[in-house]
């Protein structure tokens, strides 16, 4: 891949972290590589100056990323014809297939999957509740007829785990899983805003911090804890707030100890994103003043050495264990 836009190395940084990350989820789950993805091999990659969002794709996947996780993955060979005549055709082989999985075994395989991924089942099911259903079409049962129609189940199922209160901290979906019934893959994966993961989120970290900057990023750190304590003061009267909010809102019997969970969780969320926010920001101001052509000057051991510089420990995936360990 050419990268040929501004801020070349800011936008090099990220899709390297991007990559080490997608590269692991495919180990992780078995989904088949050609050869490990990196900067040279990916078809496109577009990213975002703030909270850690970007995406990529290669010939056959795309990966995309908000607050430092991993959040969607698709497989884009999936019905992925834009002739409708052509897409017909594929829908016409897909509907041939058995699945060799009914919904039993697509609970266990998602599950599975996602322990993998380090989340915490027994977790997103005590907030979330779980559906399974089976993509099927309507089609002519007579050939040169429109009607009538016969329904055809399709051999991929979706697996959705849902909120079970519209609460503010959840996302329209908490967790989402396409499956491919026949061939036992994994064909897309949502995950909200990957709260649900027990890893955390990818950073990036200026490690050559000047004294000036140190002194900067302290200040800022400082009000900021300032300004999470003047909340915290106000916690009380936030959570009066919000129950009349419950309470108009027809949630009315929302327990109260819940609604202040919620408030805490919500001031506390507010806070570290707030000081990741600044952390970040520092470092990005850093690498984005590495001007293209100073980046398009450098080579391979320059460009390793700009990852050791931004890229933390902590947003490398851990090293794979041989089979002798």
């Amino acid at each position: 891949m050419q990268l040929t836009s501004y801020y070349l190395a800011y936008k090099f940084v990220m899709t390297t972290l991007m990559i080490l990350q997608a590269n692991l989820f495919c180990e992780t789950l078995d989904i088949p590589l050609n050869q490990p993805m990196t900067t040279e091999n990916v078809k496109s990659s577009i990213v975002s100056f703030s909270d850690l969002r970007g995406n990529f794709e290669t010939e056959r996947y795309r990966f995309i990323f908000e607050k430092g996780h991993l959040v969607t993955f698709e497989d884009l060979n999936y019905l992925n014809a834009s002739d409708p005549a052509v897409l017909r055709g594929q829908v016409k082989t897909l509907s041939g297939k058995n699945s060799a999985l009914n919904t039993n075994d697509v609970y266990r395989l998602s599950t599975n999957w996602l322990t993998k991924l380090g989340v915490d089942i027994a977790a997103l099911e005590n907030e979330c509740s779980c559906t399974i259903s089976q993509s099927k079409i309507k089609r002519p049962s007579a050939k040169g007829q429109l009607s009538p129609t016969e329904e055809i189940h399709l051999p991929v199922f979706d697996i959705e785990w849902n909120p079970r209160e519209a609460e503010p901290l959840n996302s329209l979906f908490k967790c989402e899983l396409k499956i491919d019934g026949n061939a036992k893959k994994l064909l897309r994966l949502y995950a909200g805003d990957g709260s649900i993961f027990g890893s955390p989120p990818m950073r990036i970290r200026d490690n050559q911090l000047s004294e000036e900057d140190k002194a900067e990023l302290e200040k800022r750190l400082e009000q900021a804890k300032k300004e999470n304590e003047k909340v915290l003061a106000q916690k009380e009267e936030i959570i009066e707030d919000a129950k009349e909010h419950f309470i108009k809102s027809g949630r009315g019997e929302t327990p109260p100890e819940k609604i202040e969970e919620i408030v805490k969780m919500l001031i506390e969320t507010e806070y570290n994103q707030n000081v990741m926010r600044i952390i970040t920001d520092m470092t990005t101001k850093n690498l984005l003043s590495i001007s293209d052509e100073e980046f398009l000057k450098m080579d391979a051991t320059q460009k390793s050495n700009l990852i050791k510089r931004f890229v933390p420990l902590v947003s490398f995936p851990p090293l794979k264990k041989s089979e002798n360990e």
